[in-house]
């Protein structure tokens, strides 16, 4: 086995959320498991050079002792004194030599953790850590598509309210966009309960046990058992409908 330990190509992507957003699944499971074969490789590589770094320390603290000559630290408070460590001329000029001769590994497979970034105006946020790198892009490309979604129809909203604002003729020259959408929005959900036809018999899905239908503009339904009440939801971008509940 050769002596080098491997790097971890493209490791930037665990910090670049940018441009991890961005690639196919299929690349990012690649580079993954190309990671995980690295770290393999380096762990088999350690525990090589481990043994032999071991096996060249004890040689050489055997080979100095046998010259008579003692290289070692000992713990003399104890019964049976125990090596602590050795004398720094030899730590320096034999030991260290020999951990740059066998060097630990010290390239850990990059691992996210909790924290958040930026990306093109939607915060993201990694709430695991460690996170390899496949569970970090599943976590933050599903939010970053989903916040993505809502941010863009936020804008499209917002087109769709200033102009509903102008053929309607309510004055928003005052409000900035979120209070446009917002105060355009109930306007244009009281127009559609307006729009609604009182006196218009319609199904009652729900609400009462004896009757199927309800009269618009009425409390309760058609037999007068069950109090309802009509609800209105939607947006200028999806529609309005109408909900009997009953109360």
């Amino acid at each position: 086995m050769t002596t080098g330990y491997k790097l971890y190509p493209r490791a930037d992507l665990i910090s670049d959320w940018a441009t991890l957003v961005t690639l196919p699944k299929e690349e990012v499971v690649r580079v993954y498991e190309g990671w995980l074969e690295i770290e393999q490789y380096n762990e088999e590589l350690e525990k090589e050079l481990m043994a032999k770094r071991t096996s060249a320390k004890e040689k050489a603290v055997n080979d100095i002792l046998a010259l008579g000559i003692e290289v070692r630290k000992f713990d003399k408070r104890k019964i049976f004194p125990t090596v602590t460590g050795y004398v720094a001329w030899f730590k320096k000029n034999v030991l260290d030599e020999i951990d740059k001769k066998y060097p630990p590994c010290r390239r850990e497979m990059p691992r996210a953790f909790m924290g958040g970034k930026e990306v093109n105006g939607i915060a993201l946020y990694n709430n695991v850590s460690p996170a390899s790198l496949v569970d970090l892009y599943y976590r933050i490309t599903a939010d970053y598509n989903r916040k993505k979604e809502k941010v863009g129809k936020t804008d499209k909203l917002l087109v769709k309210s200033i102009q509903y604002a102008s053929e309607n003729g309510i004055n928003i020259d005052e409000l900035l966009p979120k209070e446009i959408i917002q105060v355009v929005g109930e306007i244009a959900k009281q127009n559609y309960a307006d729009g609604l036809r009182n006196g218009e018999s319609v199904w009652l899905k729900h609400g009462c046990s004896k009757c199927d239908t309800y009269v618009m503009g009425e409390h309760r339904c058609s037999c007068g058992s069950a109090r309802i009440s009509v609800e209105i939801s939607g947006d200028l971008i999806d529609g309005f409908i109408y909900n009997l509940v009953s109360c």
